[in-house]
């Protein structure tokens, strides 16, 4: 099925189920015709549907995974789920394949217009291996005041135990840019030089080992959506979550402060790195926060529960975590200077180290064994 500046959508003021792309998840998708395929491209548009597009038979997914998706160029508006890829990883020889769909220049967007009582999540991967996307846009444009609780909250790119790659996207005013959980699965993302702009979190990983956010610009704040307490504190916003996850690389990313921001703004956010679902015995992965960019925000840094300490990798010959080039020195330790920032003494556990030179910054550290809820979920 090819949809060229075509656009499909509802029929007298309703909603419809979207497109359904049938695969067999017993073969492979490298052949002709092996696989269903539908190429969305030159303008086309899918609105008002349920799923705009399923590469799988609902109801019967574990059936029917497989099908492929092709966008270079299209707009997905007001759709309950926009794509959705589920449950589809082929292996050859024991080697998992990656999958051949991709979204290249896709626009997502919900409007005032949006006909559903909820919604999950523009793009949703779960369980796949290798779905790629490309300079496309995430966007939230419903007034703030249309929404009533988290469940009608959106999310860019949702992920579950997949593999996926986001490469030059834009993420704004979202509950979640990405929000990727990893289910004790060992597949990973990488997200390279996208922005995120007033989402609540921009970036959030949950048991996710190995991933790489680089040469990101995060304005973190300004999100003024209604946030439930049970998500996390609405208080704390923060441009990247970690909880649970290990061997990861944030490098050359920039954090912010947003102009619209009313609430504490924090760069990085980690909680119990290292450290498997399930079990306290902490990982040995090095993993890497390197020549970030902090600028204006309430807290650069955050740490929560049992993190990896800052200490040199005998293999990378530097430290574990890194601002500018330079070791970030936990608060609780009795240091004066780290990272080029001069720290006024520290007056009490559990506080901030305050500064007082020009290069001002906030690294938090929380008192254990009573972390406060993370700002993510």
């Amino acid at each position: 099925m090819i949809v060229d500046e075509g656009e499909l959508t509802n029929l007298c003021g309703g909603t419809w189920q979207g497109i359904e792309v049938l695969g067999n998840p017993n073969t492979h998708q490298y052949g002709a015709g092996q696989q269903g395929v539908v190429e969305l491209k030159n303008g086309a548009k899918v609105k008002y549907a349920d799923m705009g597009v399923s590469l799988f038979e609902r109801g019967n997914a574990g059936q029917t995974g497989g099908g492929i998706l092709r966008v270079a160029g299209a707009e997905f508006t007001d759709n309950r789920w926009g794509v959705v890829f589920y449950d589809y990883a082929y292996q050859f020889n024991r080697v998992e394949l990656s999958n051949r769909s991709y979204v290249n220049n896709g626009t997502f967007n919900l409007t005032e217009d949006y006909p559903f009582d909820v919604f999950f999540a523009h793009a949703y991967v779960g369980f796949v291996n290798g779905v790629r996307f490309r300079d496309c846009t995430f966007t939230d444009d419903r007034p703030a005041g249309q929404l009533a609780d988290d469940s009608q909250l959106a999310r860019g790119i949702r992920s579950e135990g997949a593999r996926f790659t986001a490469e030059g996207c834009r993420f704004s005013n979202l509950l979640y840019g990405i929000d990727a959980l990893g289910f004790g699965e060992s597949r990973n993302f990488r997200a390279r030089a996208c922005t995120f702009t007033g989402c609540y979190v921009g970036l959030s990983m949950r048991g996710v080992d190995n991933a790489q956010v680089t040469e990101s610009l995060f304005t973190v704040g300004g999100y003024n959506r209604p946030v439930d307490s049970g998500i996390g504190d609405p208080s704390l916003h923060s441009g990247i979550f970690i909880d649970r996850s290990s061997g990861f690389a944030i490098e050359k990313d920039t954090f912010e402060h947003h102009d619209a921001a009313v609430n504490t703004t924090i760069g990085i956010t980690a909680q119990d790195t290292n450290l498997p679902d399930g079990n306290e015995s902490q990982h040995s992965d090095y993993n890497e926060i390197y020549s970030n960019a902090f600028t204006g925000l309430s807290n650069y840094f955050w740490e929560q529960g049992i993190n990896e300490e800052p200490v040199c990798s005998p293999e990378f010959k530097m430290a574990s975590l890194l601002l500018a080039g330079e070791k970030i020195i936990p608060i609780w330790q009795i240091k004066t200077t780290s990272a080029g920032i001069t720290y006024s003494p520290l007056t009490a556990p559990g506080r901030y180290c305050g500064n007082t030179s020009l290069r001002a910054a906030n690294f938090g550290k929380e008192p254990r064994p009573s972390p406060r809820p993370p700002p993510a979920a």
